[in-house]
């Protein structure tokens, strides 16, 4: 698993950085529901946060059925998605989300709907169209002013996204501007690691002492690959072994497969 695809893993398991983004907005504008479908909406988002799938999809489902063309329904098609995808119905889950964006009038809801479709395609393999959504992601919530967790995490996925297609100046221009909005937090302390890349190399080994990590070295030399010891400024780790220099993610990915355990990494 590659650095990248292990903190999509991460960070897509509990979808906490999407949803718990959403709670501040869920009481939606404009014309609310009745009193009995707000609860409903209310006591759903509680049961998301408990982990309670089930009744996510039971409380929004019968919001949905009485209120199906609503706007004020998008919220339940949207909190109905993230609980069908942790649910292991990724189908499910992208269809509730398309019907989300249109019905929504609020540009958050839509960035965060958008945000969701770009990881839902990203996870599958589709670059392109977790592309398309993440910008467009970036876009709705510049109309809304954005600063809040989750217009973080979209310009973040966007530039490793961006990335790994080899443009690495367009990445940056998006890093920067996660970290002139945002000091904080793990997105920000991603893009830190990732921005003024310009290639690719593998890291084959983190350690905290320098005779550790020319060990490995020498491992790595005597099994014909080429290997050098790099500094970096971690806490526990002093010194990184890193192998080879690859213009494209898909060279790095290839060399990977001769290098046991190591991890693909942005190369300054």
């Amino acid at each position: 698993m590659t650095t990248h695809d292990s903190v999509l893993h991460q960070c897509w398991g509990p979808l906490a950085a999407i949803v718990l983004a959403a709670a501040a907005g869920i009481a939606g504008c404009g014309r609310p529901l009745p009193p009995p479908a707000a609860e409903n909406l209310h006591q759903a988002l509680t049961a998301y946060e408990q982990g309670d799938d089930a009744a996510v999809i039971d409380r929004t489902s019968q919001i949905i059925a009485n209120f199906s063309r609503s706007p004020e329904t998008a919220e339940a098609y949207y909190l109905r998605a993230l609980a069908r995808i942790r649910r292991d119905d990724a189908a499910g889950g992208q269809q509730d989300l398309q019907k989300a964006l249109a019905l929504a009038r609020r540009d958050d809801l839509a960035a965060r709907a958008h945000l969701a479709l770009g990881l839902l395609a990203d996870t599958r393999g589709d670059p392109n169209a977790a592309r398309q959504q993440y910008v467009a992601a970036v876009e709705r919530f510049a109309c809304v002013g954005g600063c809040c967790d989750a217009h973080e995490e979209a310009l973040c996925r966007l530039g490793l996204l961006l990335q790994k297609q080899g443009e690495f100046l367009e990445a940056d221009r998006y890093f920067d501007r996660l970290l002139h909005l945002y000091c904080q937090g793990r997105w920000s302390a991603l893009a830190r690691q990732q921005i003024r890349g310009q290639a690719w190399t593998l890291r084959a080994g983190s350690f905290s002492s320098l005779d550790e990590a020319r060990q490995k070295r020498e491992e790595l030399e005597k099994a014909g690959r080429e290997a050098q010891v790099v500094p970096v400024h971690c806490p526990d780790v002093s010194f990184e072994v890193r192998v080879g220099r690859y213009k494209t993610y898909q060279e790095a990915q290839v060399a990977m497969g001769e290098v046991p355990g190591a991890q693909i990494v942005v190369e300054r």
